[in-house]
């Protein structure tokens, strides 16, 4: 989605990423978005996630890289 964002509709992007959960995820996102040269972010609490969205609030598009769970499950963790 980022790199369809960037090269074809021309659009500034950023990602952050709050999947802390699942081991890598933080480093392949990084490696991701320095291929596509777009900043990121990583969002531990729903303080740094505030904090990174207004650091970002400049860009075109903000995308959010979550853990992936349904959020229909009761497990689901929620940033705190």
């Amino acid at each position: 989605m980022a790199a369809f964002l960037k090269i074809k509709r021309h659009l500034d992007v950023a990602v952050i990423s709050v999947d802390t959960y699942r081991i890598g995820a933080v480093d392949q996102l990084q490696h991701y978005a320095d291929i596509l040269n777009v900043p990121m972010g990583v969002a531990e609490t729903a303080v740094d996630l505030a904090k990174a969205r207004d650091q970002f609030k400049h860009y075109d598009v903000v995308l959010v890289d979550t853990i992936g769970k349904n959020f229909c499950t009761k497990s689901t963790s929620r940033i705190s």
